[in-house]
């Protein structure tokens, strides 16, 4: 292996940690200042680096901040995955998935505040942030929903409808759970899944 090839990588890994670094410490300002306050000094200072520094790895604040989305969504999307593991039926699946959602949220309240603030930023004219990406979630939702109706798991109705309401529940969960220092996750979690399968399913389901 030629020495130029080993220091590209050195060089590539030590670049892949900074942006990381920074990436974090942007998770943090976020969380605490909002998105209009998150300036690269505040981050900077957060990371113990210069903002030029920042600057060097992303071209703008706007594309320091879609990392910042894209890593908070693909760490929430493994945690999800994992809390789904071997469900077998669709309700299962919804119901997994409420709890696995619960329990990322109470253990990051940081990232979800940052979902919050870039939301907000998000729908305000002029911003440099893209809408979030929530019909992608809701998409993937009432798909399904549609395979649980197809297999008589879930009531034969509007399953976008379902899927907004489902989405709208869930995005109120963090606020609940931050809201009350002595919000009980797990009670939440549970009461959550419970609620929203029962909502969904169909009458020979809640027979069984």
């Amino acid at each position: 292996m030629g020495e130029q090839q080993v220091s590209g990588r050195a060089s590539s890994f030590v670049e892949r940690v900074r942006r990381e670094q920074i990436v974090r410490a942007a998770v943090g300002v976020i969380a605490e200042v909002g998105y209009e306050k998150a300036s690269f000094a505040r981050i900077a200072a957060r990371a113990g680096i210069s903002p030029s520094l920042i600057s060097y790895h992303f071209a703008s604040k706007a594309n320091l901040i879609g990392s910042v989305a894209a890593t908070i969504g693909d760490e929430l999307g493994v945690a999800l995955e994992a809390a789904v593991g071997d469900a077998e039926t669709a309700l299962d699946v919804l119901r997994r998935l409420v709890r696995g959602f619960v329990r990322y949220a109470a253990a990051h309240r940081d990232e979800m505040m940052v979902f919050y603030h870039l939301e907000r930023a998000s729908g305000r004219a002029g911003s440099p942030i893209g809408e979030i990406d929530r019909e992608r979630d809701i998409r993937r939702m009432a798909e399904l929903l549609s395979a649980a109706v197809a297999a008589g798991e879930v009531r034969d109705a509007d399953t976008r409808v379902m899927a907004l309401g489902i989405q709208s529940f869930l995005e109120q969960l963090p606020g609940m759970l931050f809201g009350d220092p002595d919000a009980d996750a797990e009670l939440i979690a549970e009461q959550a899944a419970d609620f929203l399968v029962n909502a969904v399913a169909s009458q020979s389901t809640e027979r069984n």
